[in-house]
């Protein structure tokens, strides 16, 4: 009998801690943001002390959908313009995907210097549907933006080499375009292709890539690959390739070292797969570099990376 009412008392107190973190998580008191759409309502809370945030949906004043995170990420609503910037305003409900059901964007902000930023969309329906999830991680200003045919793409940045091979300020990075497809979002390459770079814009990068290996060395030289990565995601991967031959000094060793960790940050990202169109003049250090990577992620088979996507020169 003694021990009935022992584990009874133990289960009964062992939840009172979970109840309770629930219930202080969305508080009334705590809301910071409400907003009614399309019969819906979504709010969001903050508790500073606990670091309590929670997000909700409801229809007819019940929850029907609802998040908590304990971590003191703070969850907002919408996408809010920013003018000065490009950022436009998208309007709660928007269609974004062209399904025919109102969609909310709700972001999720860790608060932390650099890091990180968390974009979701969720379709408002009986049972609300989470249909995207971009950890866009240090993009200052992720957004959506209307298309030419009437729905909305998504904007960020590749942040996959954050960190490398220096500190955050000197990491390159690339800005993405995402467009809705019947297998979710993926990279809108049509959208991402840019005109042939300027031959300005093409000595600006030898001049920062003399002064990079004059000055600092491989180690800094971030700048270097950032030109490398912009022409890579903008279509132009026999004009970085080229640069890459062209600029590394012959007195400065580890090309292929570099090229081939650049590549193995590379197929790490996210939009590799998507990416594959543009990447098909890599050399032979990349294209071993980055199947090395995937079969240690993934577990794929050598020769995944088909020859007609990436192939040598």
């Amino acid at each position: 009998m003694r021990r009935s009412v022992f584990v009874l008392i133990a289960l009964h107190v062992g939840l009172v801690p979970l109840m309770s973190a629930q219930k202080q998580a969305c508080l009334a008191m705590d809301m910071q943001e409400q907003r009614q759409t399309a019969g819906f309502t979504l709010r969001t809370f903050l508790n500073d002390d606990s670091e309590d945030s929670c997000f909700q949906i409801l229809r007819n004043r019940r929850v029907i959908h609802q998040e908590i995170n304990h971590e003191g990420f703070r969850y907002t609503l919408g996408q809010k313009a920013v003018p000065e910037v490009g950022v436009p305003a998208i309007p709660d409900g928007t269609d974004l995907t062209g399904s025919g059901h109102p969609d909310m964007i709700v972001t999720l902000n860790t608060r932390g210097a650099h890091c990180c930023l968390t974009v979701m969309v969720y379709e408002l329906k009986d049972v609300p549907k989470r249909i995207a999830k971009f950890e866009v991680t240090d993009t200052e200003y992720p957004y959506f933006e209307r298309g030419g045919n009437g729905f909305y793409r998504f904007h960020a940045q590749d942040w996959s080499l954050a960190y490398w091979p220096s500190s955050f300020a000197g990491s390159p990075s690339a800005s993405v375009i995402l467009r809705y497809t019947s297998r979710g979002y993926h990279l809108d390459l049509d959208a991402m292709r840019a005109p042939m770079p300027s031959e300005q814009d093409v000595e600006k990068a030898r001049t920062d890539a003399k002064e990079l290996f004059a000055n600092f060395g491989a180690s800094e030289s971030g700048i270097f690959w950032y030109w490398v990565m912009q022409w890579i995601y903008s279509g132009h991967d026999d004009l970085a390739w080229n640069f890459v031959d062209e600029q590394w000094p012959a007195n400065v060793p580890g090309k292929e070292e570099w090229t081939g960790n650049f590549c193995a940050m590379l197929a790490d990202s996210p939009y590799w797969a998507d990416l594959q169109p543009f990447v098909t003049h890599a050399p032979a250090t990349c294209i071993s570099a980055a199947e090395d990577e995937l079969r240690q992620v993934k577990v794929i088979p050598s020769g995944s990376i088909k020859p007609n996507l990436l192939r040598t020169p």
